[in-house]
């Protein structure tokens, strides 16, 4: 598939460049121009349309899905190069610069010995070189798992890491973590994210992978959702002269990172393999196949894991041209330095991509884990391509450079423009060909062309998995043999590939014992530093010893003892043969070494005491969960204060707000070790509201608070019993009941109590789960006191709660909210009596105000719509009080409460832009927040100019305008917002404001009407046309309905209504409930027939007449819907025949 390309050039520029394009024998897909300093009248060059200036590069590339963008400017343009640039990766767009030609003539040529050769000079096409073409990227897809998310990417400095942060970066991540050990590759990248994108918070890590417990934490600290892992050793020839570092890095560091991945519930972990994983024959292969089947064998378990759904996935491919240590890089300084370049073996052949093609399908691949199986666990295989013969590639970027090549050294010597090529043999651990696949896994297609994936089936228990074809070792590439070895069990059974020898080398050990493992580095430097830890020979006096088995076949005899004549080597690596079957024993007995087999039951030993949780926890911004706060001080240990529990960043900052408020206070910190547990661990918990509880806890393990719990351990919660599970107490603390209160507030630095968000859920969390009291900030205490049966005390500083608990502070609860005596009626900023004409439209807005309709008006514009919907709010029932605390619920969870204010007293309106998104008209985030439909709970949505909101925007309203509710679905589960809300919608019928005369007129009137969906109409109850106002009725006084008498009408059908079925408004009714509530004479049925042949009605149409006819017999007073009750609701289906 030819990539979408964007041309950028001046005018002459970009017209000679078009047609060198389309002279090429495969060209790009030419979407059009972007000029630089260009006549604002030019519309096309050669052909392709002009589609802006240079600033428009980044929402063309956007609108026009560009893969690639093609750049071409005379040499005195070259300070706009790096802006350009610039917005082509914010854009996720490969950008290719054509080098001026003006600068080219000017250039000296490149020959002579001190000539230059630099990859990222434009005349050297890497894709070109290899007859590559990118693959586009699903950019909805990736911006959907990257987009307002915290990323890691280990390795970050790395080629392919550092490649990853700068597309990462073009989807607008909330945070990018850059975990690097090399302090130069970590600066270059830090620095660049600083420079090019300044509006993304970045964090620094110098950091080693393998460091598994200080990897945890800065997880924990840091929680991303996506976590990208490239860092590893990949140099080949390197590794297999220190195979231990390649195993610790490789290994031990993926399941380091992957670990902490699956513990702090991280959403997607990508491990970055290599093709050389793939029937290994050396030392990087190994390691990355063990790595993979490591990655493979986790996410089998996630599912058992409790509260783990983290998806992981491994994606393979081949080489990348121009990476740090490519072998364009080491011909390019060979060339730079008049020497003769090297190839290993004429026949030998890689895989090659670029480096941003391989990050952009990286990034594609993670996004698409886990869609089948729960854990993910597939391994996805990049496209590739035909594999590149390197000795041709050789010949290729020789003359890329200017060169001619020549084979060999001549005698004669070479001349000022020839480049020999040497061929070297091969090195240890080369293969003269590589694989992406064994023959035995079978690839499946997925929606993407660049991609392919497979799901591996391992079997641990037995290591039994069929080992596929190996490489010939008579293939002409100096292969070293490879194999693993391990201890299984205390009698020392070892698997091996050949007889143990006396020049047999040992390249990898692990023992049992984990301080003796961190004392030497998990590894041995030296077969004479593993021969003076373990007794490694053929035969032994005391009988201990154990043949060496393979499918069966005796193939030696070995024993395994340490210095005491104690068994207890764990996982070896030795020089034999890496077959695939053999791999598979190397992953069981490393899993059995490092005692992987019980994290389930390490898991399940988590949690400290007993906690009581909503059966519905989760992301819940509406309903809170219980949470339980407990607290272990060490004094014995250095001092140290750590927060566990899946806690945000923001719960993690409370220890230093926590410890400046307690010091501040004059509560000091405790010395020691402070662990701070929030349960439960697999619920994520955010936000500033746990300070308060913190602080409350840490107090009562030191003392200062008095309650008796076991010494050193203190508990409180949020959403919680104070004794935390871990403690009981018959003591009563000023009349509160110890395991009776809940508590959460945020602290300031010195020690004020701050308001929060959801305080009215919380203290309905309490009253549901029978609590006695709730202790909030002072100026949350009124909404909490909207809840009944609840005792709310409010504090102002943490000095308060500690006088309030240790009886030297008498504070009386907050009075309870009368919330009947607060409702009142909206008010409205316009009296339909200022309104002039339009009496039938106000006649349909009565009418959707009275059964809670959706109504759409379509008029010209200037005729009073947007007014008319500002006027409604006056003409709507007050609210109940049930709904005004469901209404407030919504409001102060979503933080859109104000300060001071305890009740939403009158039904909220909502009138968002219609350049708003679909996450805020519905709701969404990382953490699921209400969107303005469930804002306008109870109340009016107002979505003036409908046709401009995107259809997309629009769509995604059909679900809630239906069901009166939205879930907002995420990987770590699901939140379900109430979205009751009255829609009112406004349109012109053209873009223009009106409609032009004759057939054109109407032909641009349906084209402006089919923006909106026919399904999205048909679940809009009433279409009113509000045509222009006349002049006699425009000039003269305003005589028509005023919202006085309208409310009058309103509030007289909602009697009706009540009396009839209670609570339940006419616009809710279905099925068996609406035929009871219609009682439809002999004729009303004719005519509703007619009406629906005529106007070709949906089921849902049908019943959207009905309701409506219901509400029109309320609105006039009767019981029985009548024939002219059944004609006006008909009438208000005008749109039927448009959309």
């Amino acid at each position: 598939m030819a990539p979408r390309t964007l041309i950028i050039g001046t005018p002459e520029s970009a017209d000679l460049l078009s047609r060198q394009v389309a002279m090429v024998a495969d060209p790009p897909e030419l979407i059009g121009v972007v000029l630089v300093d260009g006549d604002p009248g030019i519309k096309s060059i050669n052909g392709l349309s002009v589609l802006g200036p240079i600033e428009a590069i980044g929402a063309v590339c956007s609108a026009a899905g560009v893969a690639q963008g093609i750049v071409s400017l005379p040499a005195a343009y070259r300070d706009q190069w790096r802006s350009i640039s610039t917005e082509l990766r914010r854009s996720g767009v490969i950008e290719r610069f054509v080098t001026p030609m003006d600068e080219l003539l000017n250039s000296a040529p490149a020959v002579g010995e001190q000539a230059s050769v630099q990859l990222s000079n434009t005349k050297i096409d890497l894709g070109k070189l290899v007859g590559r073409q990118a693959h586009s990227i699903d950019r909805d897809l990736v911006g959907e798992n990257v987009t307002d998310q915290c990323v890691l990417v280990t390795g970050a400095g790395g080629s392919i890491g550092s490649e990853l942060v700068k597309q990462i970066a073009s989807f607008g991540p909330r945070r990018i973590v850059l975990m690097e050990r090399a302090e130069n590759a970590l600066f270059g990248v830090d620095r660049w994210l600083k420079e090019i994108h300044p509006e993304i918070e970045r964090v620094a890590i110098l950091h080693d992978v393998v460091d598994a417990s200080t990897t945890l934490s800065h997880l924990e600290r840091w929680g991303p959702e996506v976590v990208l892992h490239a860092a590893a050793h990949k140099h080949v020839p390197l590794m297999e002269d220190h195979p231990s570092h390649a195993v610790t890095n490789n290994v031990f560091g993926t399941k380091s990172i992957a670990d902490a991945c699956v513990a702090t519930g991280v959403d997607r972990f990508v491990l970055i393999s290599s093709d050389k994983a793939v029937n290994p024959v050396n030392v990087m292969g190994a390691t990355k196949r063990i790595a993979e089947m490591y990655t493979q064998s986790l996410a089998a378990q996630v599912e058992s894991i409790p509260g783990s759904d983290t998806k992981l996935s491994m994606v393979r491919f081949g080489n990348v041209l121009g990476s740090a240590c490519s072998v364009l890089e080491i011909w390019a300084d060979q060339i730079s330095a008049g020497r003769p370049i090297t190839v290993t073996d004429e026949r030998m052949t890689r895989y090659f991509m670029t480096i941003p093609e391989a990050a952009t399908l990286v990034l594609q691949a993670g996004s698409m884990s886990g869609f089948d199986t729960f854990g993910g666990g597939e391994v996805f295989v990049l496209d590739m391509g035909e594999p590149i013969n390197i000795f041709t590639l050789a010949q290729r970027f020789v003359r890329a450079c200017g060169y001619s090549p020549v084979i060999g050294e001549p005698a004669g010597g070479v001349g000022p423009a020839e480049v020999p090529i040497i061929l070297t043999g091969s090195r240890p651990g080369e293969k003269l060909h590589e694989q992406l696949s064994y023959d035995a896994e079978e690839l499946t297609k997925t929606a993407h062309p660049g991609i392919a994936r497979f799901n591996e089936d391992l079997d641990l228990a037995s290591g039994s998995n069929p080992r596929d074809r190996v490489d010939d070792p008579d293939d002409g590439c100096q292969i070293h043999k490879r194999g693993v070895c391990g201890v299984s069990d205390a009698a020392g059974l070892v698997e091996l590939r050949e007889p143990i020898e006396e020049d047999f080398e040992i390249i990898f050990a692990m023992t049992q014992d984990p301080i003796a493992n961190e004392m030497s580095k998990v590894y041995p430097r030296s077969r004479e530093e593993f021969r003076a830890r373990w007794d490694f020979r053929e035969e032994n006096p005391d009988g201990l010893v154990r043949t060496i088995l393979l499918d069966g076949e005796t193939v030696g005899r070995v024993s395994c003892f340490d210095a005491e004549g104690e068994t207890n080597v764990g996982f070896m690596i030795c020089r034999a043969h890496w077959g695939k079957g053999v791999m598979s024993t190397a992953l069981r007995l490393f899993l059995e070494t490092i005692d992987q087999r019980p994290l389930l039951a390490r898991a399940a030993k988590s949690n400290i005491g007993s906690c009581r949780v909503l059966e519905k926890c989760g992301f819940k911004k509406i309903e809170e969960c219980v949470c339980e706060i407990e607290i272990d001080l060490d004094d014995t240990q250095l001092q140290k204060e750590t927060v566990v529990g899946l806690p945000d960043a923001a719960v993690r900052e409370s220890l230093e707000r926590v410890r400046s408020a307690m010091g501040n206070s004059g509560y000091p910190m405790p010395r020691g070790r402070t662990l701070i547990n929030l349960a439960p661990a697999h619920v994520r918990k955010e936000g500033p509201a746990y300070d308060l509880p913190i602080a409350v806890g840490v107090l009562i393990a030191q003392g200062v608070i008095q309650q008796r719990v076991p010494a050193g351990v203190g508990g409180v919660g949020v959403g919680s019993n104070w004794s935390g599970g871990v403690g009981e107490s018959s003591e009563e603390l000023f009349g509160l009941d110890p395991r009776s209160v809940l508590i959460a507030g945020e602290l300031a630095l010195d020690g004020r109590v701050r308001p929060i968000r959801g305080v009215i859920a919380m203290t309905s969390l309490a009253k549901s789960l029978g609590l006695d009291a709730v202790i909030v900030p002072d100026a949350n205490a009124p909404e909490a006191a909207v809840v009944d049966g609840v005792r709310v005390f409010g504090v102002s500083s943490l000095a308060q709660v500690v006088g309030l608990f240790n009886g030297g502070l008498e504070l009386e609860p907050t009075p309870a909210v009368d919330v009947a005596s607060m409702l009142e009626s909206s008010r409205a900023s316009v009296d339909f009596g200022e309104i002039k004409g339009q009496e039938s439209v106000k006649r349909a807005l009565v009418i959707a105000a009275a059964g809670q309709h959706n109504i759409v008006m379509l008029g010209p514009a200037g005729t009073g719509k947007t007014m008319m919907a500002k006027a409604l709010p006056g003409i709507l029932p007050p609210l109940t009080p049930e709904e005004a605390i469901e209404v407030t619920r919504i409001y102060s969870s979503a933080g859109e409460l104000e300060a001071g204010r305890g009740l939403i007293s009158s039904r909220p309106v909502r009138t968002p832009h219609h350049t708003a998104s679909s996450p805020a008209i519905v709701g969404g985030g990382i953490v699921p927040r209400a969107g303005e439909i469930s804002l306008a709970h109870h109340g009016v949505l107002f979505l003036d100019e409908l046709p401009e909101f995107p259809r997309r925007v629009l769509e995604t309203m059909r679900q809630p305008l239906e069901d009166r509710v939205v879930t907002i679905a995420r990987a770590h589960g699901s939140v379900k917002f109430p979205a009751s809300f009255m829609l009112v919608a406004a349109m012109n019928p053209t873009p223009r404001g009106d409609v032009a005369p004759g057939e054109v007129g109407q032909q641009e009137m349906d084209r402006y009407l089919s923006r909106i969906s026919g399904p999205l109409m048909d679940r809009i109850d009433l279409h009113v046309e509000a045509p222009a106002v006349p002049w006699k009725e425009l000039s003269g006084k305003a005589t028509g309905s005023t919202t006085a008498q309208m409310a009058e009408q309103v509030l007289g059908a909602r009697l009706m209504m009540r009396s009839r079925q209670g609570a339940t408004v006419n616009s809710v009714l279905r099925g068996r409930e609406l035929d009871e509530m219609m009682s439809l004479s002999e004729s009303a049925q004719i005519l509703l027939e007619q009406a629906m042949t005529q106007l070709g009605l949906s089921a849902r149409g049908y019943d959207k007449v009905r309701r409506v006819a219901r509400t029109i017999a309320d609105v006039s007073g009767s019981n029985q819907v009548l024939p002219e009750h059944i004609g006006e609701a008909v009438q208000y289906r005008l749109l039927d025949r448009r959309v």
